[in-house]
């Protein structure tokens, strides 16, 4: 509906985890990020990502998605590297995978395909 009323992007949150991210008439939807300073033990949810994103003055350029791990105790961020980097963006490919979402890997990130043309 906010994209419907003129968003150019809607980043939900809450779940603990990351979820998928949707291109919705040429709009993007990141319906989770995950969580960027937390407690929970479970992998999953020490896992998150960033995403940064440019505009101009008519609308958004470009989607990267920041691979982040939460380490430590309390859980600190930190940007993902390597294998950690992989098993991140790989989880989330499938995950927008659904909504026909397709990023390609630029040295341990990800840049959403087709976004803008």
């Amino acid at each position: 509906m906010a994209i419907d009323c003129g968003a150019d992007i809607v980043v939900g949150h809450h779940p603990h985890t990351f979820q998928g991210i949707e291109l919705y008439k040429g709009k993007l939807i990141a319906y989770s990020l995950g969580n960027f300073v937390f407690d929970q033990r479970d992998l999953k949810n020490n896992q998150s990502i960033l995403l940064r994103v440019t505009f101009n003055r008519e609308r958004l350029l470009k989607a990267e998605i920041i691979p982040i791990e939460l380490v430590t105790f309390p859980r600190s961020p930190k940007i993902a590297e390597g294998e950690m980097a992989g098993e991140i963006l790989d989880r989330l490919r499938i995950d927008s995978s659904i909504f026909g979402t397709e990023f390609e890997l630029r040295g341990g990130r990800g840049v959403i395909k087709d976004i803008f043309q």
